[in-house]
């Protein structure tokens, strides 16, 4: 019995591996395109109709990566994590409407030397934006998958306790059954441990690096 419940607590960890997180994945797919469109479009500087196909490309590709991060604010752990999603997609969101208004202009003036600064500039802080809402989001996914790896570790271990304990009065070996209730302890406190510096580090992600 005891053997079937680690069996099913090496199992359960296995499975938290190893599940799908299809907002997280939509969300690196979108901000690796708005990172990629707007290398092309910083590339297609002096270049009037490059400069507008791409100008609409990333504004597809930002778009999505804002509405991608939003679903993950909505289902971050905490407000902290919420708020400092909305804000790093907010940001996301400005700077693409300044890079496009940017790009407006430099596709009007492609000889214009001003018009280029202020296009590659507003391509910068878009590029500077982007990568920290990516460092924002990823921080906030491996929370979130450690916390739900340590609840599936908590319940599984606490039917291998159970386990053991129930074990005790069969075996009838005094030693044996000692070291069951101390493994038994010892495997509550750790899996006690493990969910309290979860909990501290979805409170503060940024000592957790």
């Amino acid at each position: 019995a005891v053997g079937d419940a680690v069996a099913q607590l090496l199992k359960a960890a296995d499975a938290a591996e190893k599940r799908p997180a299809d907002n997280v994945q939509q969300f690196a797919d979108a901000a690796k395109k708005l990172l990629a469109a707007n290398q092309q479009l910083a590339a297609s500087a002096g270049q009037p109709k490059e400069i507008l196909k791409n100008t609409k490309e990333l504004a597809t590709a930002s778009g999505k990566a804002v509405v991608a991060a939003k679903v993950m604010a909505k289902n971050a752990p905490d407000d902290a994590t919420r708020q400092r999603l909305m804000e790093a997609a907010k940001r996301v969101a400005d700077c693409t409407r300044k890079l496009v208004d940017a790009c407006k202009a430099a596709s009007q003036r492609p000889n214009d030397a001003a018009a280029k600064q202020r296009m590659a500039a507003a391509s910068r802080a878009l590029d500077d934006a982007t990568n920290k809402l990516v460092g924002d989001a990823t921080r906030q996914a491996a929370l979130q998958n450690m916390r739900g790896q340590a609840k599936t570790a908590a319940a599984a271990t606490t039917a291998l306790v159970t386990t053991c304990r129930s074990g005790v009065a069969a075996t009838g070996d005094k030693d044996l059954d000692m070291s069951l209730l101390k493994a038994a302890a010892k495997a509550n406190g750790a899996v006690d441990a493990l969910l309290t510096a979860v909990d501290a580090a979805s409170k503060a992600p940024d000592d957790a690096r």
